[in-house]
């Protein structure tokens, strides 16, 4: 082993390691997350298994049987295709698993080794689990070449390329193991993997994960530099044992960041909520009782003016009277824990029930657009349409006096599109939170009580600024099992 080739295969490791982190403190879900995570969970085994070397030849083996299937799994999540190849994915893993059970069984019987050490293995799994690694390989260049979003064809391009460079490793070995001749990447093709999955976070938010690039290079250097210190400066250290501080030094870093970034969310968001629940006490006792008061009074004086001016300006006081009991009930709702009353529904024709409600109100020189199709899941049809509802009316003020708004259904995502100028740097990271609004009215609770109200279904609300321009909001719910 040259001395380049630890620092190679520490550093894919720890980079593995690393998207493993990114995604599994990501709290948000989003499609292909968790098949993700363990793809590079394995892929970091792999590679600690190549540093060690022989001794682990067999745990490396046995990882190197279920990548196909992690893989396929991940692609097939990511494309939202799961359910249509339900049934070929899970013969995949019923032979991957067999594939790992006999590898591992090299371990300890004789005549496993003798099978995993003779080339048989290597064309066994050529023949029978290449052939998955590739047709996933075909749906994401199928994928990348029928999607019309730019931005959604970039993140496919390099999940594609990243894709392409781990399976042209994993081959490469496999090809040696069978003494042709055939070039040896080793871990350079799964690093090469890893910098292209960490370019489409950082520069694509890729499974909608956000993280600043100086946090992920000092973690990436903080997880390699200690095994690296122990293999170069210390001559007894072995390589079982740098592995081992490798990956307990990743793993300590990882916990201990998703503990305080977790410990902190949920200490503010408890102080915020024990504000709010002040305030709208506060609110319901001093400002709804003499509303209630000045609305009567008001209403009295509509019936005896006969000026129309006069009568016009009354009109005004009981509409404002309206939307100040209406942000009262707001800021009482948000604090109180919402009660769902599931129910079956098609969220197609839910959809489409709010856009043909929303139409009649929109500004001449604004279209709103729907793409549905059928899903079924259990919701609250009456929060899920004030949800609805709440994101149609945020697109079309966004768009302004001309403009476009496309609800879409993809499986049990609603995603909410608009042609206005996106979301600021500085309003994305608040977005949700409660009180905070770009408008000149309101007091900020709509986009914190709709994702309540998704979470509250199990479900989750993201928004991401697209590179065409405009906005989009998702709406995730979780499928209907009846």
């Amino acid at each position: 082993m040259t001395k380049w080739e630890p620092l190679i295969a520490v550093l894919a490791a720890a980079g593995n390691l690393l998207v493993f982190w990114l995604a599994a403190t990501r709290r948000r879900r989003a499609p292909g997350r968790r098949p993700l995570m363990l793809l590079c969970l394995a892929l970091a085994l792999w590679n600690l298994g190549r540093f060690i070397g022989d001794d682990a030849r067999f745990g490396t083996l046995s990882v190197a049987a279920v990548l196909p299937a992690l893989m396929l799994h991940f692609v097939l999540r990511f494309l939202d295709r799961e359910a249509r190849h339900r049934a070929v994915l899970r013969t995949l893993w019923a032979i991957s698993l067999a594939f790992f059970a006999v590898t591992l069984g090299g371990w300890g019987v004789e005549s496993l080794r003798r099978f995993v050490d003779a080339p048989a293995w290597n064309g066994c799994y050529l023949l029978i689990l290449l052939p998955f690694a590739l047709w996933a390989m075909w749906m994401l260049f199928d994928a990348h070449r029928a999607e019309p979003r730019p931005d959604r064809r970039r993140v496919i391009r390099y999940v594609l390329i990243a894709a392409a460079f781990g399976l042209g490793t994993g081959v490469s070995d496999l090809f040696r193991f069978l003494h042709a001749d055939w070039p040896e990447f080793g871990s350079i093709g799964s690093f090469a993997c890893m910098a292209l999955l960490c370019y489409a976070i950082l520069r694509h938010h890729l499974l909608e994960i956000r993280v600043a690039a100086r946090r992920l290079a000092v973690v990436l250097v903080l997880a390699a530099l200690p095994p690296l210190a122990l293999y170069w400066l210390v001559d007894a250290a072995t390589a079982p044992a740098v592995a081992g501080v490798a990956a307990a030094t990743f793993v300590a870093l990882g916990l201990s960041g998703w503990a305080i970034s977790w410990w902190q969310e949920q200490a503010e968001q408890r102080r915020r909520l024990a504000e709010m629940g002040e305030v709208s006490a506060l609110l319901a006792h001093e400002i709804r009782n003499p509303l209630a008061a000045i609305k009567g009074a008001a209403q009295y004086l509509q019936g005896e003016i006969e000026s129309e001016t006069a009568r016009e300006y009354v009109e005004l006081v009981l509409r404002e009277i309206d939307r100040l009991d209406a942000a009262v009930g707001d800021v009482q709702y948000f604090v109180r824990p919402v009660h769902v009353d599931g129910a079956p529904a098609d969220l197609g024709a839910l959809v489409e029930r709010v856009a043909a409600a929303q139409r009649p109100g929109l500004p001449a020189g604004v279209t709103l657009r729907t793409q549905t199709s059928p899903a079924q899941v259990r919701v609250d049809e009456g929060l899920i349409t004030q949800v609805l509802v709440n994101l149609v009316r945020n697109a079309v003020e966004a768009v302004g006096e001309t403009g476009t708004v496309t609800i879409e259904t993809r499986g049990t995502v609603v995603a909410v599109r608009d042609t206005g100028p996106g979301i600021s740097d500085e309003a994305f990271e608040r977005i949700f939170q409660p009180y905070f609004t770009t408008k000149t009215r309101g007091m900020g609770l709509g986009l914190a009580l709709s994702r309540k109200i998704a979470e509250a279904h199990g479900g989750t609300l993201d928004a991401e600024n697209l590179e065409a321009g405009g906005a989009e909001f998702r709406l995730e719910l979780p499928a209907s099992r009846e």
